[in-house]
């Protein structure tokens, strides 16, 4: 059950990610969000806090976008992202796409910890590379290196 609520929070931040692709953050969006990775990668975090938090995601999400509440055409750019389609693809292409999570996990309890919400390049990136994991189609041909060092960052 724990794993289950871990993937659905990851995948509601995946969703806050893609939100502010077309729509302007909050002063609390970074925030939230970082607090959610941070959360998403502490494998002792409870699921009591990963369900508030999940709460916390959605709703930050929401006040970000908030006529996806009750659009009556909902284009799905704003869905949380479900995590199974990770490794729908080639095992490959789910292991690379985990080893940029588990670098975003590392990189995003970094900076929260050290109270570093303010947008910057690297907060642009994090933000970007989530939205990168729900892209569906991948080819990642010759890539085989840089998953190599990807992987060494994630541990």
């Amino acid at each position: 059950m724990t794993e289950e609520i871990r993937q659905k929070l990851t995948g509601a931040v995946i969703g806050l990610a893609r939100t502010c692709e077309n729509n302007e953050k909050t002063e609390n969006t970074n925030r939230v969000f970082l607090e959610a990775l941070t959360m998403g990668g502490d494998w002792s975090a409870s699921l009591f806090d990963m369900s508030e938090m999940l709460e916390k995601v959605r709703n930050e999400k929401y006040t970000v976008s908030p006529g996806c509440v009750t659009c009556a055409a909902p284009c799905g750019n704003t869905d949380d992202y479900d995590m199974e389609n990770l490794w729908k693809e080639s095992e490959e292409t789910g292991a690379f796409k985990n080893a940029i999570l588990m670098a975003v996990y590392q990189i995003a309890a970094k900076m929260y910890h050290a109270d570093q919400t303010e947008e910057s390049d690297t907060m642009k990136l994090l933000f970007r590379a989530l939205c990168m994991i729900s892209f569906e189609g991948w080819n990642i041909a010759g890539l085989t290196p840089v998953m190599v060092e990807l992987g060494k960052a994630g541990r």
